[in-house]
Parts: structure tokens; C-alpha cells; sequence
């Protein structure tokens, strides 16, 4: 009887824990979060949808999250990147094309040596905010909600991407490659940067919206606030 009782919990938590994971992106057939749904969780999935082949058109993922859609294969046809919630792809022009999709967790954190492009984004651990570089430039960070939190108040320019750089400058440049704004975090600013101890080598987006710069040794060196 005991062990009838303990399987029974068992298979009720892991079914618990499926259907959360289950829900980290739901399609739907139709706009506005109508018609069939199909829920999918981490991973790449190919095609063959219960919902249906080319008939996704619209989306809800859980915030902490991307999902890729693909009009055919990796590295074939046309892809969109979304981040939240969307209504209507036909919005994106992509509507009813979706063969493949890719859900995968967004990271808190951009390490020396690697950049962040236009549209895309950080998310907090505790998935309630974000940070994105806009199409505009300014590198903004947001509540789960869309709510502002900080800007930096650059831009006007196209092509933009963030860089955390391995001399430990956090840099925003446009297409051209022309800084735009930066953190100022490196020894040509001042040369307590120039030190190892002191030097950034990532930048966290913290659980309350703030950025933070980290040195090797973890601690923070620099924030936005």
C-alpha cells in the first residue's frame, strides 16, 4: 500500500513537471491565440506537427526563452527569432510557413569576446527582465511586461551590436563598426581598469534589471545604476 502511494506521488510530480516544461511555447493555428494548439519544450523539433505542417500563426513562449521558426531546414529558407508572446506572424511575413522550430533558454549573461546584435537579448535568470539592442540603437532593458527600465539613450543608427570586449569595454557600435556608447571600462579611460583584478570579463543582467560587470574573480566592478 505504501509503495502503491509512493508511485502514485511519483508519476503525479513528473507529470506536473512535464506539463510546465511542456509549456514553455504553444502554438496556434489561427491569429490572436486561436484554433488548434501544439506545445512544445527545449530542443529542436522537426516537422510532422500534430497542429499540422505550414499552419502556425501565432505564439506564446515563456518569458526566459526564444524560439527560432524556420520555413524549411537550418540553413534553408527563410528564419524568424521571436522572444515573446506574438499574435498575428503574418506581421513578420510569416505566416503559415513555419516546417521547423527551435526552443531554447536565453542566457543572463554575455562573456569577453562575444556580442549581442540588434534584436537580441539577455534575459534575467528570474526571467523578469530583459535586455535588447533595438533597431534604433539604444540598448534598452525591459520588464518581462515591457515596462522601461534603462536605457542608455544612444541612438539613431542601424546595424547596431553589443560588444563585451576582452579588453573589458562594454561597447555598443553601429554597422559601420563606430562605438556609440560604452562603458568606459578599460584602461584608456582610466588605467585602474588596466589592472587584471579589476578588469570586466562579462556582463550579467541581474534578477532587479541591473547590469553588472564582473571581473575574474566575480566580483562586480562596474553597474549601469
Amino acid at each position: 500500500m505504501k509503495f502503491q502511494i509512493i508511485t502514485s506521488a511519483l508519476l503525479v510530480l513528473a507529470l506536473l513537471c512535464f506539463s510546465a516544461n511542456a509549456q514553455i511555447l504553444t502554438v496556434y493555428k489561427d491569429f490572436d491565440y486561436e484554433g488548434t494548439t501544439q506545445s512544445f519544450d527545449e530542443g529542436f523539433h522537426k516537422g510532422y506537427f500534430k497542429i499540422g505542417n505550414d499552419v502556425i500563426s501565432s505564439l506564446k513562449i515563456k518569458p526566459g526563452y526564444r524560439v527560432v521558426l524556420y520555413e524549411h531546414g537550418i540553413g534553408n529558407g527563410k528564419e524568424l527569432t521571436l522572444y515573446s508572446d506574438t499574435p498575428n506572424l503574418s506581421n513578420f511575413d510569416f505566416n503559415d510557413i513555419t516546417s521547423n522550430l527551435k526552443v531554447e533558454k536565453v542566457t543572463n549573461t554575455l562573456a569577453a569576446g562575444e556580442t549581442l546584435d540588434t534584436e537580441q537579448r539577455l534575459y534575467s535568470e528570474n526571467g523578469e527582465y530583459y535586455l535588447v539592442i533595438q533597431t534604433d540603437g539604444n540598448l534598452c532593458v525591459y520588464t518581462a511586461t515591457n515596462a522601461f527600465k534603462w536605457c542608455s539613450m544612444a541612438h539613431g543608427f542601424e546595424g547596431a551590436k553589443l560588444s563585451m570586449q576582452t579588453d573589458g569595454n562594454l561597447v555598443v557600435y553601429d554597422g559601420t563598426n563606430e562605438s556609440k556608447w560604452a562603458s568606459k571600462t578599460m584602461g584608456y579611460f582610466d588605467q585602474k581598469w588596466a589592472n587584471t583584478n579589476n578588469k570586466p570579463v562579462k556582463l550579467v543582467l541581474e534578477d532587479d534589471g541591473t547590469l553588472n560587470l564582473y571581473n575574474a574573480s566575480g566580483d562586480a566592478v562596474w553597474t549601469n545604476e
